[in-house]
């Protein structure tokens, strides 16, 4: 299921938004690490089974983000010459990550 749902975030981006920029696995990078976030907060807290962390963390987010698609994306930015776009790609990945990472503990816990 993650990974029919990055699919269709990502048509829904590249339709909306172009393919200048990767905007489709930077969204569901950034809602997947808060949505990895709150279960790991739950599971943390008791309010989520093991077993809804394999399902919920492991199988749906797993598929639903993307660390392969983001390092080729990158790459390619890069081989097109593009390094400030390359850059801004860069930070936003991992500053949303992480954002979202400690966002989604805090309403998990």
């Amino acid at each position: 299921m993650g990974s029919i749902a990055r699919y269709g975030v990502g048509e829904w981006a590249q339709r909306s938004l172009g393919s200048a920029f990767p905007y489709g696995t930077l969204l569901v990078n950034a809602v997947g690490s808060i949505a990895l976030g709150v279960v790991l907060g739950m599971t943390a807290t008791g309010r989520l089974p093991a077993g809804g962390k394999l399902l919920l963390g492991t199988g749906f987010c797993g598929g639903f983000t993307t660390f392969s698609t983001f390092s080729v994306e990158t790459i390619a930015l890069l081989q097109k010459q593009e390094l400030g776009l390359a850059a801004v790609y860069l930070a936003l990945s991992l500053g949303l990550g992480f954002a979202g990472a400690a966002i989604g503990l805090a309403l998990g816990r």
